[in-house]
């Protein structure tokens, strides 16, 4: 899955726009559809985007339960 679709689906789930995303961002609607667009979404905007939608960005490795979370 991309970052992109991750964000998505959980503005959907919140039943939230990306209108309301993009201003809590300090965005405008059109950078943030930018953003979601690109074929690269840094890791940094990854965390910003995921934060101010109650999430954080973990890396968990596939053979064990151990994970690291990335936190902005």
């Amino acid at each position: 899955m991309k970052s992109a679709d991750a964000i998505r689906l959980i503005l959907e789930e919140q039943g939230r726009s990306q209108r309301s995303l993009a201003l809590e961002l300090g965005l405008t609607p059109q950078a943030l559809d930018q953003r979601l667009k690109s074929k690269t979404m840094k890791v940094e905007t990854l965390c910003q985007t995921a934060d101010q939608l109650g999430y954080t960005v973990a890396l968990v490795p596939k053979n064990d339960g151990r994970s690291i979370t990335i936190e902005r």
